[in-house]
């Protein structure tokens, strides 16, 4: 809804000067463009947090939104204002609600994006457990309800502002903050089905050590199997102050260890090889521990203290393992992980944090462009350069062409239709064609349905029109610009049945560990282009020439399926076209990647 009101409000208040809006919209995506990696990396570090990260990204989106609404209120309440008119006051007035307005919607931008990520493209690979099937089901019930809404939240916004701008910013406002709370309960509900988004699966109490006292209780995710040099000596060291806790259901055989097994430097080593390995290790510190600077978290948690007694100093760790020193009496199970000291913020770190994005997205950016289907991923980027929609871009050249607001709402909801009905069918399409295939054949039909917009080129660029594009200019022909809104509706079909393959392919042939961080590089990229896109809208204002936007255009389409092709031409041509005969349900390899191939991470 605010993503339609701030449109509105921005116009507003700048009277209807379209510099404003427009620098809105590029502040806006840049903020998602320079977030996404970084919230993308975020997300991957906390996989046995995921219900705690999209609750608080669902309150810092909502909170965003209601604070931007209230803003760009103050915006237009001071724009209207007559007796601060002119004055000194009212300019800068306004200007701190308007930046505020920006500031918000863009902090509401980078939360969305960290729910999008975080449930699309993550919980519902684990809701479906890597199904095939059942996740493109999901995606498109997913992509459904996105567009539906879409469709439906300029309407009710519009309903809303018909008693003032002012009135309609204030009940979005409202509507996210009273939502809210619903919102998180269905979070809450959907995270208690599955035990891994909840946390639970992954974190089992912890055992008390034996015989109580000031030590430390290890908490242990899976117990691995130790060689007999570790076990024996965590069974002859006298020092150690905790017992190693197996996981609910372990094997029988491990039973045994659960009363001997100690906490040792040799374990320490197992440790380290299994935080090495990926592996959840985590540690509970002892009550009486200070608080530990957050360089001391292992894992994600806080390190524990690993001494002699409570009241002992903390020793340092040396590289073999070994103690603090025999001269104080204690084993080697008095070495204690160090403690960093908390970093002094600096010019130098404020620059290095400041530059932390960009780092992000490079380290990101090495691994996307390694994929196996880069070619594919980068054709939707491309798609996002494409003015071919009803964007503002289209609708003020339907309005010059002399179609009246009512017949752009029209097409515009045969458009979702179109977009819906693709929804419904993009499981058939993926079970019959598979991934491949119906990617294929999805970015090269939105192409030939896009053809009939050539119809109206040459009305647009002729030389009377564009030698007088002023209120008197000759206008297209009627069947040109109905052409031109049949195969813009007809063309969302093809385009969302191609969005939803590549993002299948984002979900499952992807290390699960990168999932992501690759998907938040895809939507920096995804913003880019995006902005590029106004860019070059704004480059050739004159509707008259939107004939060069539609040439462009098409040429942009031409290029997402030339990249998408180089990703599928290492395959037989006679096998890829059996994709169009063939009745066999594809297995999960034949459309996957490759099961010996090695991944992307594994080559970096």
């Amino acid at each position: 809804m605010w993503a339609f009101a701030a449109s509105i409000v921005v116009a507003s208040v700048s009277g209807g000067v379209a510099t404003l809006p427009a620098a809105y919209g590029a502040i806006e995506g840049m903020s998602t463009f320079f977030g996404g990696a970084s919230v993308g990396a975020a997300l991957r570090t906390t996989p046995s947090q995921r219900l705690g990260v999209v609750r608080k990204a669902l309150v810092a989106q909502n909170v965003s939104v209601a604070l931007s609404a209230v803003a760009g209120v103050f915006a237009l309440l001071i724009a209207e204002d007559t007796v601060l008119a002119g004055s000194d006051a009212s300019g800068w007035l306004l200007a701190v609600a308007v930046g505020g307005l920006m500031l918000f919607g863009c902090c509401a931008a980078v939360a969305g994006l960290a729910s999008s990520l975080a449930v699309e493209k993550d919980w519902a690979v684990v809701i479906c457990d890597g199904n095939e099937d059942r996740l493109a089901r999901m995606n498109s019930t997913m992509r459904r309800i996105d567009l539906f809404c879409k469709t439906a939240a300029p309407a009710i916004t519009g309903a809303l502002m018909t008693a003032g701008v002012a009135w309609g910013a204030a009940g979005v406002a409202a509507w996210n903050v009273l939502s809210l709370a619903v919102e998180y309960r269905l979070l809450e509900l959907v995270a208690g089905g599955v035990a891994e988004l909840g946390g639970t699966a992954t974190s089992p109490a912890p055992v008390p050590e034996p015989g109580g006292g000031g030590g430390c209780s290890v908490e242990l995710t899976a117990l691995p199997k130790l060689s007999d040099s570790a076990s024996e000596t965590g069974a002859d060291a006298p020092g150690t102050a905790a017992s190693a806790a197996a996981a609910s259901g372990a094997e029988e055989g491990l039973a045994s260890h659960r009363e001997t097994l100690a906490m040792t430097p040799a374990s320490d080593d197992l440790d380290a090889e299994r935080l090495r390995r990926g592996e959840p290790v985590a540690f509970a510190a002892a009550p009486d521990d200070k608080a530990m600077a957050p360089g001391a978290a292992l894992n994600g948690r806080a390190a524990r203290d690993r001494e002699g007694g409570p009241s002992g100093p903390p020793g340092a760790r040396s590289g073999n393992g070994s103690g603090s020193g025999s001269g104080s009496g204690s084993s080697g199970g008095e070495a204690a992980v160090a403690v960093a000291a908390r970093p002094r913020l600096t010019a130098c770190r404020v620059l290095w944090l400041a530059g932390q994005p960009l780092r992000d997205l490079a380290a990101g950016w090495a691994q996307y462009r390694r994929l196996s289907f880069v070619g594919s991923a980068m054709g939707l980027v491309i798609l996002y350069l494409s003015l071919l929609s009803f964007n503002r871009v289209t609708s003020s050249f339907l309005l010059w062409a002399g179609f009246e607001p009512w017949a752009i709402g029209v097409a515009q909801a045969v458009g979702a239709v179109c977009g819906l009905s693709a929804t419904c069918c993009v499981p058939a399409a993926l079970a019959r064609f598979g991934v491949r295939g119906t990617a294929t054949y999805s970015v090269w039909v939105q192409l030939a349905m896009l053809l009939p917009s050539l119809a109206v080129v040459p009305f647009a660029m002729s030389v009377e029109v564009a030698s007088n594009p002023g209120p008197d200019a000759d206008r297209p022909p009627l069947w040109a610009v109905v052409c031109l809104c049949l195969s813009l509706a007809a063309s969302r079909a093809a385009l969302w049945t191609f969005d939803l393959a590549v993002t299948q392919m984002l979900q499952l042939w992807v290390d699960p560990d990168e999932r992501t961080l690759l998907n938040g590089v895809q939507r920096s990229l995804t913003s880019l282009f995006g902005v590029a896109g106004l860019l070059a809208a704004v480059a050739v204002p004159n509707p008259s020439s939107f004939g060069w936007l539609v040439v462009g255009s098409l040429g942009v389409v031409a290029a997402a399926g030339v990249a998408h092709g180089c990703f599928s031409s290492d395959r037989p041509a006679a096998q890829f076209a059996a994709l169009a005969t063939t009745t066999a349900k594809p297995t999960k390899h034949e459309d996957g990647p490759d099961p010996e191939r090695p991944s992307a991470a594994a080559s970096a």
